[in-house]
């Protein structure tokens, strides 16, 4: 997993501040202001990523397949990857569906596996292979998707009571065996029609989790059973097509951002309870122009693994403010002024969430080549 140097660690309480100053952007929402003044366009989308991997839990299956899942890192990273550097992640993600792409259950090379140059594997019983399946969803002010009391959950909102800001929750509950990646977003586009102005898009989270290790029984390093991330920014030209909000879309239209990491590989992270979350905030400071659009948005995954959790369903909530207007009096009067309504631009709904599919769902798991 390789982190991007733009991606730290908070850990329980903290705030981390990103302090962008451009001549290009504007949003504004507050309590109080008109519910939908200034709204372009409103998206929220939804993605859960449930497999299984049976087989990864054998003591014997770094032995048997250890070479094999080197040899597809190896390729997938672009850099040479060893046996050793091996997590149980690595190891349910090729039981999961990459195991019978290149090998017959006899431990024959399939078609795709020499061709792939894979090394000799072993006989295997296809009822150890595991599954993958893909629940997404879309809408415009709202998506809400799976169950509380289930595997998964996920409620992305645009509050209208607070200007159509990102609300998040989310929740992954996973069976031993199972890998549950729980992705949300949502995204807001405001229209400024006030002078020149700082502002400060603050988002504030709170969550807990399971924190097991989870070893391959070799030398591998562990890894925890439980993860969550956040990314959020402020951001222009969003195309919302067939192919989502694709991550160098994010990049590229991105004036300010920002995230948060509870990694699964820190095994030194703190730990939480429901009596004792860990919470934090971050906050995003740029200035806006008279006419200028933009979108706030805010995007979270919820990772377990073998009987982990992450428990994120009271969180993330946002708020947007004059810079310095604790009180918020000040933003209340001028976004009442600032902000008015603008005619919707029209989109269409991705059929996937790529955003978390290719990106924050993988904060850490995405993968620059595919075999």
């Amino acid at each position: 997993m390789h982190e991007s140097k733009e991606y730290q660690n908070l850990k329980n309480t903290g705030t981390h501040v990103m302090r962008v100053k451009t001549l290009l952007f504007s949003a504004a929402c507050f309590v109080g202001a008109p519910a939908t003044a200034g709204v372009i366009t409103q998206y929220t989308g939804f993605d859960n990523f449930a497999g299984t991997c049976p087989g990864a839990s054998s003591p014997t299956y770094l032995a048997d397949w250890g070479p094999a899942v080197a040899h597809l890192e190896t390729i997938i990273e672009g850099r040479p990857v060893e046996v050793a550097d091996l997590t149980y992640d690595s190891l349910c993600l090729f039981n999961r569906n990459r195991q019978a792409r290149f090998y017959n259950p006899d431990g024959t090379l399939t078609d795709q596996g020499s061709s792939n140059g894979f090394p000799p594997g072993v006989a295997y019983n296809p009822e150890d292979i595991g599954t993958l399946s893909i629940d997404s969803s879309t809408g415009t002010s709202s998506t809400i998707s799976g169950d509380l009391d289930g595997k998964a959950y996920g409620s992305m909102i645009l509050d209208p009571a607070n200007l159509g800001l990102p609300e998040i929750k989310l929740l992954a509950n996973a069976d031993p065996d199972d890998r549950l990646s729980v992705n949300g977003f949502a995204a807001t586009e405001f229209l400024w029609t006030g002078e020149t102005t700082d502002l400060d898009f603050g988002i504030n989270f709170d969550f807990y989790g399971s924190n097991e290790e989870i070893c391959v029984g070799g030398p591998g390093p562990c890894i925890r059973d439980s993860a969550f991330y956040i990314d959020a920014g402020v951001s222009i030209d969003f195309v919302f097509d067939d192919s989502g909000p694709a991550v160098g879309n994010i990049q590229q239209a991105s004036i300010a951002r920002t995230s948060y990491r509870y990694e699964w590989t820190d095994l030194d992270r703190a730990i939480s309870s429901e009596e004792f979350p860990i919470a934090g905030s971050l906050s995003l400071e740029f200035q806006v122009n008279n006419g200028d659009r933009f979108f706030l948005w805010t995007g979270a995954q919820a990772f377990a693994i073998n009987g982990g959790f992450l428990d994120a369903a009271n969180t993330i909530t946002t708020d947007l403010r004059l810079q310095g207007d604790d009180e918020g009096t000040a933003t209340q009067e001028l976004f009442a002024r600032a902000l008015q309504p603008a005619p919707p631009t029209p989109v269409n709904a991705p059929a996937t969430l790529a955003l978390f599919s290719l990106g924050l769902a993988a904060l850490g798991y995405s993968r620059r080549k595919k075999v």
